[in-house]
């Protein structure tokens, strides 16, 4: 009886633990999905200071901006492949982290609003990284 109850138990941890890797699955993208339109504001803002400073030509930005085109797009469509592509980590997340910056600069926000955007920019940067590397696990292997 005792290994019937503990053959119970397992089952159960292992059911949970499925349920919860599925959920977190399904739960991501929606949360980026909600947390996008607001990092691309900081993105927004940190391309035109780069601009405005002269550490970015309108040509670099324009690159920049289809950047975040593509990630919109993969990101309104849940098309998680298509974020594999994405050149986040190296062309969005920096200059959405500069726009945070040029905020607290220009006195729109105090220390504590430039520490929490800082932070949503973490845990939404965190997010794509996940789901980048979750997709790529999607991609047919070649032999």
């Amino acid at each position: 009886m005792n290994r019937l109850c503990a053959s119970l138990a397992l089952v159960c941890v292992l059911l949970a633990s499925c349920i919860g890797t599925r959920a977190r699955n399904d739960a991501l993208m929606p949360a980026v999905r909600m947390a996008w339109p607001e990092v691309r504001v900081d993105f927004d803002r940190g391309v035109a200071d780069g601009i405005n400073d002269g550490d970015l030509t309108e040509m670099a930005a324009i690159g920049l901006r289809s950047e975040a085109d593509r990630l919109n797009n993969a990101i309104t469509s849940g098309d998680r492949i298509a974020l594999i592509n994405v050149l986040y980590d190296t062309e969005i997340r920096p200059w959405a982290g500069r726009g945070i910056t040029a905020a607290l600069d220009a006195g729109e926000i105090g220390p504590n609003g430039a520490l929490l955007l800082q932070e949503r920019l973490g845990n939404f940067s965190a997010a794509i990284l996940v789901l980048q590397e979750r997709a790529t696990s999607l991609l047919p292997t070649t032999r």
